[in-house]
């Protein structure tokens, strides 16, 4: 008999990777912008969100080269676009309950978190289907058994300190609540794109 042919169409990559940053060092100096930056309120819900970080500041010179290196790694092999530039990164704190809701990053091209302090229960990032709205109707009748990349709504990651992430600017994400009463979680988040 015959065999079809398998089409993967519409794949969204994500990727993966350690920096050799020394996290405590990178939390003391975020703890340091944060004393004299009152934040902002944009897709968090509690917590601290800073203002962009000044893209020229010396003290992140060093972790911003090294998103740049990994991001055009993932845009030129996967997505196929140009060398990509830090378009802006910010500081995220967030406490017991605080969280991020669904949101996208428009008008770049890779989009990414590094995660430096990440408790037990600190809340996941969490990556929506494009095609989430329609799956849920085939729920109660399809007989899923197990989840995998053709059928599953979402798309969890798990923090850890010193793990880099970066996605599609395009997709839906957000970050569930922080549920560890004791520590907060802190990333830095980024937003990459060919040079304006």
């Amino acid at each position: 008999m015959n065999t079809g042919k398998l089409y993967e169409i519409f794949a969204v990559p994500v990727y993966e990777t350690e920096l050799g940053f020394d996290v405590n060092k990178m939390t003391d100096l975020c703890r340091k912008f944060v004393k004299d930056d009152k934040g902002r309120n944009i897709s968090n819900r509690g917590g601290y969100q800073s203002n962009d970080i000044d893209l020229s500041n010396k003290l992140f010179a060093d972790f911003f080269a090294n998103i740049e290196f990994h991001a055009t790694g993932f845009a030129s092999s996967v997505l196929k676009v140009e060398t990509q530039f830090m378009h802006n990164a910010w500081i995220n704190i967030n406490n017991f309950g605080d969280y991020n809701v669904i949101h996208n990053h428009p008008y770049s091209h890779i989009s990414g978190v590094y995660y430096l302090k990440t408790p037990k229960d600190c809340g996941r990032l969490v990556l929506q289907n494009s095609a989430k709205d329609v799956l849920q109707y085939y729920e109660v009748d399809a007989g899923i058994k197990q989840r995998n990349q053709y059928n599953s709504q979402e798309f969890v990651l798990e923090p850890e300190p010193g793990k880099l992430y970066l996605f599609p600017s395009w997709i839906n994400h957000y970050v569930q609540p922080n549920r560890n009463r004791n520590e907060e979680r802190i990333s830095i988040a980024f937003n990459t794109g060919t040079k304006q």
